[in-house]
């Protein structure tokens, strides 16, 4: 099927299309999003990326986790008191320490000076205006334009060393329905921004979504910064509005 497929799509566009295809199929499978993750930073390589995330997910849902007898009671941890043991459960309250300045009495969110203020990078911005934005010169061509160009640039850039590390807790997830597509969107509480992937534009455009008639546009400009929690500066390719 895929020798077949070659030869229907030659181009570059080949592999991205048939990435597309697997990751239609299997949208519905639990932590989808790391296959939509590799449809959008892997370019020429999609497909194998794409069928490697499955495989390993695949294995996940054969893996059944331990269950645990209800006889058996939540672990305790112990400190000392005045020459005593005295056990208290893990879940008990913790001191606020800040991670910034390492002092204690508030979180980082409360410490000042504050991060810079942020900017909406691609992605629907939380309140949105009535009016709508004046164009930049830079924005006259079509939307679908600058997601080729896009995707282009997410697919050439190198991903170097980085060093993956998993998740911490479970994510919190919702049923959405963006430009036609039913995903399941991933909800920060502490952002207020959203952040949408290159290649979900891309993915609607293959499927009929006219992209050029519901998104806009707002800003091309790679001069604004956009920093996380933590103070850091995200790289983000534009951002948009969508009606």
């Amino acid at each position: 099927m895929e020798e077949i497929s070659r030869q229907i799509h030659p181009s570059d566009s080949w592999d991205f299309h048939l990435a597309s295809k697997l990751y239609s199929i299997l949208e519905d499978w639990k932590d989808w999003y790391h296959m939509l993750a590799a449809l959008d930073a892997h370019g020429d390589k999609a497909y194998g990326m794409v069928k490697g995330v499955a495989l390993r997910l695949e294995k996940t849902h054969v893996l059944k986790p331990r269950k645990y007898e209800s006889s058996e009671e939540p672990k305790l941890f112990k400190k000392r008191v005045s020459g005593e043991e005295a056990e208290t459960p893990n879940h008990g309250e913790r001191t606020q320490q800040c991670y910034k300045c390492g002092k204690e009495g508030h979180y980082a969110a409360n410490c000042r000076p504050r991060t810079p203020p942020r900017h909406d990078p691609v992605g629907e911005t939380g309140q949105r205006s009535n009016r709508r934005p004046t164009r930049e010169p830079s924005t006259s061509r079509a939307m679908s334009t600058f997601v080729e160009e896009w995707c282009g640039a997410v697919s050439a850039r190198s991903r170097g060393d980085v060093q993956e590390l998993g998740a911490v807790g479970k994510p919190t997830l919702v049923n959405a329905v963006i430009f036609g597509i039913e995903v399941e969107a991933l909800i920060d509480t502490g952002s207020v921004i959203s952040i949408l992937p290159a290649g979900l534009l891309k993915l609607a455009k293959s499927r009929g979504f006219d992209i050029d008639k519901e998104v806009e546009l707002v800003s091309n400009d790679q001069k604004r910064k956009v920093f996380d929690a933590s103070g850091t500066q995200m790289d983000f390719l534009g951002m948009v509005k969508a009606f």
